[in-house]
């Protein structure tokens, strides 16, 4: 058994000097947590505010970042996808082996159900799905115990948990489906041409008709398809589907990394 490096000894010996219990121990935190409550603190509520914060900053940061370090103009057009990534992201796409093997509803070439977790250029556009998914605030349902309360104005935090690429040939499609359990789906569209068909929503009977660089975000409970297509070249695009994160979800990840 090899033998941790003394720099390593030293940090963690300085970790565990300068660090409380109940940073350090389950058992710790768990008391530090009910002697909290005993005072009249809500730890849950504290916990999601510091965690729902953190992360609101970073997101900010993330913008401040490109607007001085890579020139980006604060504009419409920082929430559209660059030529470059848009262009990769064909290619990406058109050279990806059929995973799926028509298996699925898409009856085309498809990718990975996870693209955004193993390649930046997806996880551009899960981000800017996201983005816009968080701008549709028409209110959410609080639950409190057993009573569901709406607050105007707020949205859950979201977060991508599938993203995949698909390439229609003439005569492909996609079945008729929806994705629920997701809160919000999305397609974003590479290349459309001549011949490409519509996405449809059957039961709000919409047949939209993309063009190159739209993204459309919908209820992930709405029925959709794509009919057989009559292009000659391929038409692509991104998918993807959003969900509500749960504010133990972190809590969950760090007492189970394979939850």
């Amino acid at each position: 058994m090899r033998k941790r490096p003394s720099v390593l000894n030293d940090y963690i010996n300085f970790v565990n000097t300068v660090t409380s219990d109940a940073s350090k121990n389950t058992k710790d935190f768990k008391d530090a947590l009910d002697i909290m409550e005993e005072k009249g603190i809500d730890p849950s509520r504290l916990l999601t505010a510091s965690v729902g914060l953190s992360g609101e900053v970073g997101e900010f940061n993330d913008i401040v970042k490109k607007l001085i370090f890579q020139g980006k103009e604060i504009d419409d057009d920082t929430k559209k996808l660059d030529q470059k990534t848009h262009d990769t992201l064909i290619q990406k796409i058109l050279a990806y082996p059929d995973v799926m093997k028509h298996k699925t509803n898409v009856k085309a070439n498809m990718t990975d159900w996870r693209m955004h977790m193993k390649d930046e250029d997806f996880g551009k556009v899960a981000t800017l799905a996201e983005n816009v998914a968080k701008e549709m605030r028409y209110g959410s349902t609080h639950v409190d115990g057993d009573t569901h309360t709406k607050r105007k104005g707020q949205s859950p935090r979201l977060m991508t948990e599938e993203c995949w690429g698909a390439s229609y040939g003439k005569g492909e499609s996609a079945q008729e489906h929806n994705h629920w359990p997701a809160l919000w789906s999305w397609c974003y569209y590479l290349q459309v041409p001549k011949g490409s068909s519509p996405l449809v929503f059957t039961e709000a009977g919409i047949m939209f008709e993309p063009k190159v660089g739209d993204l459309v975000v919908f209820d992930g409970q709405a029925q959709h398809s794509v009919p057989p297509c009559d292009c000659e070249e391929k038409r692509v695009m991104i998918a993807g589907n959003i969900v509500a994160v749960s504010s133990t979800l972190f809590l969950n990840l760090s007492a189970n990394p394979n939850f």
